[in-house]
């Protein structure tokens, strides 16, 4: 393969096609897994914070309960409540510190459970209400992690949008003016070199003239090749008009 300008364009030409076809995929690839990898994040999120809500209204709906005569009931359905959400929050956790977090609570519940009186009339005091008020800062706790892991989650997914901008620039911008770049620096020193034929082919036609020798019929194709090309025979009624 001889390292010529034609050569060297016809490879620039193909690498521009051929990089877009790596890219485009690539891209097409990285933004739905992005756009899939949001949404899952997102769901998880918000499945984490639910259980946590739903552990925080329990936890209210208990001390409510627990101050009102009659509220043996209610005391006992929202300690299943609670215990539902517990029970499913570790599944929605993506964290270590999360988890901690939900271990603790569980072992916090567990103790103010069973200090609870059976009956809610009366059923609260100083220790009851202090622990009460341990455990839902324990829950404030688990959303905060909850929400830094949302936080977490919208940074990478900032830093996989960053990269796919840098793989976009790159494939659909700085490629095909690097490629322009290229052809149009071979295609200046393929011109030079037609134009420098063209004005030697001139010359040589002109002293075979003078010599009365006949045109040979390779200077006869090559005039023709450089017409093709576009590099045709001088006007010689522009050259006069010129003089």
């Amino acid at each position: 393969m001889t390292n010529s300008v034609v050569m060297r364009l016809r490879i620039v030409a193909a690498a521009v096609p051929l990089v877009l076809i790596v890219a485009v995929p690539y891209l097409e690839v990285g933004l739905y897994t992005l756009g899939q990898s949001i949404e899952i994040a997102r769901g998880r999120a918000l499945a984490a914070s639910d259980a946590a809500q739903g552990m925080e209204v329990a936890l209210y709906r208990i001390q409510w309960g627990l101050g009102r005569s009659d509220g043996g009931q209610i005391v006992a359905d929202q300690r299943r409540q609670f215990g539902y959400w517990l029970e499913v929050a570790p599944d929605r956790a993506e964290s270590d510190e999360q988890r901690r977090l939900i271990a603790s609570i569980g072992e916090q519940a567990s103790a103010l459970f069973g200090q609870m009186r059976p009956a809610a009339g009366g059923g609260r005091d100083e220790a009851t209400d202090r622990a009460i008020l341990d455990l839902h800062a324990a829950i404030s706790d688990l959303i905060t992690a909850d929400d830094t892991m949302l936080i977490r989650a919208s940074e990478r997914a900032q830093r996989q949008a960053g990269n796919l901008i840098v793989v976009a620039l790159v494939a659909m911008v700085l490629i095909p003016w690097l490629a322009y770049a290229a052809i149009h620096r071979a295609s200046g020193r393929l011109a030079s070199g037609l134009r420098a034929i063209r004005q030697h082919l001139e010359k040589l036609t002109v002293r075979l003239a003078d010599t009365a020798l006949p045109a040979d019929a390779d200077l006869a194709a090559i005039d023709e090749a450089l017409g093709k090309l576009g590099y045709r025979k001088p006007n010689p009624m522009l050259a006069e008009s010129d003089a």
